[in-house]
């Protein structure tokens, strides 16, 4: 229970802060440099998705019973699941470098190359943080795995608040930059012990390539959710790049709300997957709990389209071109995804990930044509809207799935 509720109280503060920094630092920048930020987050999370080959996953089935009699194996796997981090990178660095060289040109006529570049060595450090903690969940030390990622973007948000009020906008940039870094000299000591020496050899990677199909959803998830801000990068300018993804940033943030409190109290079906009964009335609970938060939550929503204009003054938002109507969006596709969250985490927890693959590769095809098209014809004020469109086929797609097949996935023996 205290756990839990260290977990919760992190996440909360975390999420105030992130909404805090958001909204300072975007009301008192222009949207030419806002679209920094951007970068940067595009960059990191690129890096932080895609040099995980699936080896963390092993050590989070298997750490526990590696323990006891099979510690070489364990400590080969912690030290080789940290070197293909380090080996991915060095290959991803190549079209990061590309997409680098091609923004600071298109976007900022190279005055920013330098700094563009710098993110990929966060991105390295940002890597290595998500390592870090997935090794510790493997331990089943959450609290420590936890910790190094939520309090770590909590110290980082609170300094480069700070700094940015003292020096100034570049100031942001940098901390944003070494935050990574630091925060993973400060918590790798708890692994270093299971650390030893590797050399990465062909045959070895030829080994990994057995534990990527556990990356592959990660994969996805990735396009799914981070890939509009990429093509929307390429395609427009910096100032709608800066608004875009000041939206997407507070969709982020509301998603963080919806998943903080739902996810832990639908992951407790897994307890009752023995008892049929049990597991029926706790989703029932689910069920009207989501059904009673959404009803309040459609409340709110009308409130806030009705006075979105007020809002944007209040928050300073005015310089950022069709904001208004990307938050609009922004809240109707929160709101769908309020609507969709235990069917869809439910089928999660239940269905076989090649339909989850399947559902996500579709939900991304509709968002990313959308996109394209909207972008093409130059509405660039319902941009947003692929996202809407995306959470609308999730919100159909899964509910439909649940009710055609809930009695099936809640007779599985497993989950």
């Amino acid at each position: 229970m205290n756990q839990s509720f260290l977990f919760l109280a992190l996440q909360i503060v975390n999420i105030i802060v992130g909404l805090f920094s958001t909204v300072y630092i975007a009301a008192n920048v222009e949207p030419h440099f806002y679209s920094l930020v951007i970068v940067y987050q595009i960059i990191i999370t690129f890096y932080g998705c895609f040099t995980s080959l699936g080896y963390e996953t092993v050590l989070i089935r298997n750490a526990l019973k590696w323990q006891n009699g099979f510690a070489n194996r364990l400590t080969y796997f912690v030290s080789m699941s940290l070197v293909i981090r380090v080996a991915v990178f060095f290959i991803l660095m190549l079209p990061v470098f590309v997409y680098s060289v091609y923004i600071a040109q298109s976007n900022y006529h190279g005055e920013y190359l330098g700094v563009i570049l710098l993110f990929s060595l966060s991105g390295l450090f940002f890597s290595f943080n998500n390592w870090l903690s997935l090794v510790l969940k493997s331990f089943n030390n959450y609290i420590a795995g936890f910790t190094i990622l939520t309090l770590g973007s909590l110290v980082t948000k609170i300094v480069g608040v700070w700094l940015f009020v003292q020096f100034g906008f570049e100031y942001f940039v940098l901390v944003l930059t070494i935050m990574p870094a630091l925060i993973f000299l400060s918590g790798v000591w708890l692994v270093v012990k299971y650390i030893r020496p590797i050399n990465l050899s062909v045959r070895r990677f030829i080994f990994a390539k057995r534990f990527l199909g556990f990356g592959t959803m990660g994969y996805v998830k990735y396009a799914l959710a981070q890939s509009d801000r990429v093509v929307v990068s390429i395609l427009l300018s910096p100032e709608v790049q800066a608004a875009y993804g000041l939206a997407k940033q507070f969709q982020d943030i509301g998603k963080s709300f919806v998943e903080g409190f739902f996810d832990p109290l639908i992951q407790r079906v897994v307890q009752y997957r023995n008892d049929i009964n049990k597991s029926k009335a706790h989703i029932k609970f689910v069920a009207k709990v989501n059904a009673l938060i959404a009803l309040l939550g459609s409340i709110v929503l009308v409130a806030l389209i009705v006075y979105i204009d007020d809002l944007i003054r209040l928050l300073g938002f005015t310089k950022y071109n069709h904001i208004e109507t990307y938050l609009i969006f922004v809240l109707l596709s929160s709101f769908t995804y309020l609507l969709y969250k235990t069917p869809g985490n439910l089928i999660s927890l239940f269905a076989k990930p090649k339909l989850l693959v399947s559902v996500d590769i579709i939900g991304w095809l509709i968002g990313m044509i959308s996109l394209v098209v909207i972008s093409n014809s130059l509405l660039l004020e319902y941009l947003y809207l692929n996202r809407l469109l995306t959470e609308l086929f999730m919100l159909v797609t899964f509910t439909c799935l649940w009710l055609k097949g809930r009695n099936t996935y809640l007779h599985m023996r497993t989950v």
